[in-house]
């Protein structure tokens, strides 16, 4: 019914400007610096790849690293260009999780008051959450491909990402309780909103038992296990450039709205909804798309960034 009434309007509605998408890879990536342990690149029109770069220590987590992190998904949040962002490694190893050498030098050591101590250890644990906030709260869609294993920091890092694939020689690990301490970046509180059987996911946090990626996608924590590294960022690379060839608008605006309803009731996510789309329903996007289906343009509609 929405196409039909617009299709009457299409008539009379003056052309829309035309597009001014730059088809060339962006300089925007300069902005974002250089991060020890990071590597970026634009492996497609719009679409962001953020390798995790320390093969040599299988990937773990500097202090660097996270915060690298974080300023990276800050700016990506209000990038104009990068609609979507792919979360990769270089080496066979995702991640071991966090680098235990870097992260014993920050523990509030010489400080005898319980209370001292424990302040500078909210101090700690609270910045480097923040890191995964940024990544929560990003409106560009996440994609995680995981390959090999994924210990400890990285399963939280992967459950805080809209889709995750991984190869079949993945294993994840929520390895903290071998540490002796529960998981505070965030595992405990995302994976039970995506693995589907609670029992399995209580099984493998209370014993850190490492589980494979067969287990991974059986339980829902991966869409898709690909038979090696290559195919499986492929796999990633062809579903980035898809959502980075739809309406910005329309993407962006879908994942604002599913993860608003996944912490409210459904009437409260519907009154919000409402509230998005009388003033999105408005842009230029939604008459280009309709404007393509009913000419039946074999070419899909192209979107200027944002």
């Amino acid at each position: 019914m929405f196409i039909s009434i617009l299709t009457k309007t299409i008539g009379q509605t003056r052309v829309l400007r035309s597009s001014t998408i730059n088809r060339h890879f962006s300089s925007n990536l300069s902005d974002y610096g250089n991060v020890e342990g990071i590597k970026l690149s634009e492996v497609a029109d719009n679409v962001l790849n953020i390798q995790i770069n320390r093969p040599e220590k299988r990937n773990a987590f500097t202090s660097t690293i996270i915060a690298g992190f974080r300023s990276i998904f800050d700016k990506l949040n209000t990038d104009k260009h990068f609609r979507t962002a792919i979360i990769s490694n270089t080496g066979d190893f995702f991640t071991a999780g966090i680098d235990l050498n870097y992260f014993s030098s920050l523990y509030p050591t010489g400080v005898e008051d319980t209370a001292r101590k424990a302040m500078r250890l909210l101090w700690l644990i609270s910045n480097m959450q923040e890191t995964m906030k940024s990544v929560i709260s990003c409106q560009k869609p996440i994609i995680s491909v995981v390959n090999g294993g994924c210990i400890g920091f990285g399963v939280d890092l992967i459950s805080c990402t809209d889709i995750r694939f991984c190869s079949e020689s993945t294993f994840f690990q929520v390895k903290e309780v071998e540490l002796g301490l529960a998981a505070d970046m965030g595992s405990l509180q995302m994976l039970p909103r995506i693995v589907s059987n609670q029992s399995f996911l209580r099984e493998v946090v209370f014993t850190g038992s490492k589980f494979s990626s067969k287990k991974g996608l059986e339980h829902g924590l991966v869409s898709k296990v690909l038979p090696d590294s290559e195919t499986a960022f492929q796999s990633a690379l062809d579903v980035a450039k898809l959502i980075a060839s739809r309406s910005p608008i329309a993407v962006q605006g879908s994942k604002v709205n599913l993860d608003y309803a996944r912490d409210h009731s459904v009437a409260d996510g519907l009154k919000f909804n409402i509230v998005w789309n009388i003033a999105m329903l408005q842009g230029e996007d939604v008459m280009k798309s309709a404007m393509a289906i009913v000419s039946k343009s074999p070419e899909p509609p192209k979107f200027d960034d944002l």
